[in-house]
């Protein structure tokens, strides 16, 4: 009889530890497989950092037919869309706009006039808290293009990632005038699904900074010269797969803003089930298995 309530008392105390192991399995089940390493350390010199505070931002300009400053554009209306949100001026008889209190969200100035575009979809920027920003519009007929000689050329080290991964943008900026520009700043939006990681540049300081946009003022270029911005960006662990350009925008005091833009595609990553998370599942099954078998054995009566 003791021997048969030891015999008993075991089942019980395997047959307790393999559901244990089986409530203890869906844990190990929730990670994905083969976990992108995470990204390397910006490198040094990397503006890393996050968003100001302090007073809201100014936002002035010009409004020129076909980017001429002798041509002002009266009664167009401008407009700053941020967060949802729009909040229109109309330009006086000089072509001339101001808004205050503006930031301190991405947000995009653009003409919002049926007869005008500006030719470059609008601005790209994020008001610096406690600072005033020039910005000039061209006026263009609908489908007509403005040529500048100031030009922002964009390159991807990657048009597609896959999530988890790295793409490098790299923005410039050229001067192609006979004579100084001032007030230049650059504004891009990254493509859907993507993040910034890290902000690098020849010149100039990070004025504004969210999850996927950065404006830098690159202050003022002379004749001929070029600035130059790299952004290092990650495609989102739970981003869906989508095709999205990555926009980048630049306007400066003496002209009309440009804009350059380039499509990169983020692919969704593996979602498989991991090699680990069959481990803990197996084993009970094998646990309960050795005990059906050693119960039986204990049962069977030797023959005479």
């Amino acid at each position: 009889m003791g021997a048969r309530s030891s015999f008993n008392f075991l089942v019980v105390a395997l047959f307790i530890a393999a559901i244990a192991l089986l409530l203890g399995a869906p844990g190990a089940l929730a990670g994905p497989l083969d976990q992108p390493p995470p990204p390397p350390p910006p490198p040094p010199g990397t503006d890393t950092g996050g968003n100001g505070t302090g007073f809201l931002a100014e936002l002035e300009g010009y409004v020129w037919e076909n980017g001429d400053p002798q041509k002002p554009v009266n009664g167009v209306v401008v407009r700053f869309t941020s967060d949802g949100i729009s909040v229109d001026v109309t330009t006086d008889p000089r072509g001339h706009f101001q808004f205050f209190n503006l930031g301190p969200d991405v947000g995009t100035l653009d003409l919002a006039d049926s007869k005008w575009q500006s030719g470059t979809g609008g601005i790209i920027l994020q008001p610096p808290p406690g600072r005033k920003l020039k910005a000039n519009l061209a006026a263009l007929p609908k489908g007509k293009a403005l040529p500048s000689l100031v030009t922002l050329a964009s390159s991807a080290s990657s048009s597609r990632a896959v999530a988890g991964e790295t793409v490098t943008f790299n923005l410039k900026v050229t001067n192609g005038t006979q004579a100084a520009i001032s007030g230049l700043t650059l504004g891009d939006q990254l493509p859907d699904g993507m993040t910034v990681l890290g902000v690098t540049m020849s010149r100039g300081d990070v004025v504004g900074r969210s999850a996927n946009a950065v404006t830098v003022d690159l202050n003022a270029l002379a004749p001929g010269d070029s600035a130059t911005v790299t952004i290092v960006a990650q495609a989102a662990q739970n981003a869906k797969t989508s095709v999205s350009a990555n926009r980048a925008t630049v306007f400066y005091s003496e002209g009309p803003a440009v804009s350059s833009s380039g499509k990169v595609g983020v692919l969704s990553g593996p979602q498989a089930l991991p090699v680990t998370g069959f481990g803990l599942p197996i084993l009970a099954v094998v646990v309960l298995a050795a005990i059906l078998v050693l119960a039986r054995k204990l049962r069977v009566k030797p023959t005479a």
